[in-house]
């Protein structure tokens, strides 16, 4: 009998880790890996958003920062005017990994990925971003020298804005053109479209 009562209270511990929302987790997060945000920036970004008011407070650096969107899943952050931060809670199987995107524009813009545990422990297997092929929409025997060039350059740079999906479990990569002067961005945006993967997390 107390064998049974031991596996139920596990499973019911164990659902209930599973049914952690974002809220409970960007509460949790630690400063170490947010040091612009303090926790009572957090609390009272979280009570704003949650009053329907505009849930904005001052950072670390005196620079407001912005709780833009918050929902069980998935949080959208702007950090500063030059850097924004989303999370996505992501359901695995038996497992949930929080994903977060940083992005930063300096001035143009890249994304670094990284994956945790919802306690907020990095994980060792990491998000991986498409070749640079999968880019391209042309076969490469038939761009000129000059298409070909362009589309090295930015192969050479590969500065990629990542965007989660509030509404699924994907990310958007969108290679950031304004590395290039108007005129190049012009010949070149034909040549590569962004790419949509679902989220693929290796163990």
């Amino acid at each position: 009998m107390k064998r049974i009562l031991l596996v139920t209270l596990l499973s019911v511990f164990h659902i209930g880790l599973q049914a952690q929302t974002l809220r409970e987790v960007f509460q949790a997060m630690p400063d170490s890996l947010q040091a612009l945000l303090t926790k009572n920036n957090r609390m009272d970004m979280l009570d704003f958003i949650e009053s329907n008011m505009e849930s904005r407070v001052t950072n670390r650096l005196e620079e407001q920062t912005t709780l833009d969107t918050l929902t069980a899943d998935y949080l959208h952050l702007t950090l500063t005017d030059v850097s924004s931060v989303e999370m996505k809670l992501v359901k695995k199987e038996k497992d949930t990994v929080l994903v977060v995107v940083h992005t930063a524009a300096a001035p143009v813009k890249d994304s670094v990925v990284k994956c945790y545990t919802t306690d907020w422990k990095e994980k060792a297997s990491q998000i991986n971003r498409p070749a640079f092929s999968a880019y391209e929409t042309k076969s490469r025997a038939s761009l000129t020298e000059e298409q070909l060039q362009l589309l090295n350059g930015l192969a050479d740079m590969e500065l990629v804005e990542i965007r989660l999906s509030p509404q699924d479990n994907t990310l958007r990569y969108h290679l950031s053109l304004e590395i290039l002067n108007k005129e190049d961005r012009e010949k070149v945006k034909e040549l590569v479209k962004d790419v949509v993967k679902e989220i693929y997390i290796k163990k």
